[in-house]
């Protein structure tokens, strides 16, 4: 029977019996209701604001200056490919060559470029890549950046993506240049009476035959990388 008691106070204490139907409301009338919350609404208004007029959190993730940004330099990466890239001299004629038109001739002077032995084919192959992922690129960019879309996030994901793929022209690039600045000897290439080329050919060689556009190239490359990666 004592047991059965303690039963019933337990039920009693944590709520049964005690509002055994629906709770009566908070406040008397609606009246006191709307009284209350004009006092709340008052307070809050007099309390110090939690967050600063300006704050890293509300700027764009891809603001109107990175657009920009990233139209010019994507437009300068496509029109680099119709400048000259190389440019040589042989018996006193300045040559001078775009990628367009190196790719296109490519075929021409491979046996030329065999000559300079398994170094040169390498360097000219890297080359001729590094050209082609910068053009497509450059398109690709403009497309991209005026592409429309309805979701903001999917947006900013392709151009991470095209961050990251532009990141491998600059790394093929950089591998020629650490290639010729071990160097690599090319005996036969002296013969063909090329100014800039020399027994052996070197970082320097490979500076003195390059041109604007090859450059403008790499360095939209490397400004459109560093913009799109802040995303």
């Amino acid at each position: 029977m004592a047991e059965e008691q303690k039963i019933k106070e337990r039920f009693r204490y944590i709520g049964f019996d005690v509002y055994p139907s629906k709770a009566s409301g908070v406040f008397k009338d609606p009246a006191e209701e709307k009284l209350y919350l004009d006092k709340i609404r008052k307070k809050e208004k007099s309390l110090p604001g939690f967050e600063r007029d300006f704050s890293l959190v509300y700027v764009p993730a891809f603001t109107a200056t990175d657009k920009m940004i990233l139209t010019v330099f994507s437009f300068l990466l496509t029109i680099s490919f119709f400048l000259p890239w190389f440019s040589f001299t042989r018996m006193g004629t300045r040559f001078s060559f775009s990628a367009l038109t190196g790719l296109l001739n490519l075929g021409k002077i491979s046996d030329f470029i065999a000559l300079g032995g398994i170094p040169a084919i390498v360097v000219v192959i890297l080359t001729a890549i590094f050209m082609i992922f910068s053009f497509v690129l450059g398109v690709v960019n403009l497309l991209t950046v005026f592409s429309k879309t309805k979701d903001p996030e999917r947006y900013w994901m392709r151009l991470k993506k095209l961050a990251k793929l532009g990141y491998f022209p600059i790394l093929i690039w950089s591998t020629v240049l650490v290639i010729s600045i071990v160097g690599f000897r090319t005996p036969i290439w002296d013969l063909l009476g090329i100014s800039q080329l020399e027994e052996k050919f070197t970082i320097v060689n490979l500076i003195s035959l390059t041109h604007l556009g090859l450059w403008l190239a790499f360095a939209a490359l490397v400004v459109n990388s560093s913009v799109v990666s802040e995303i």
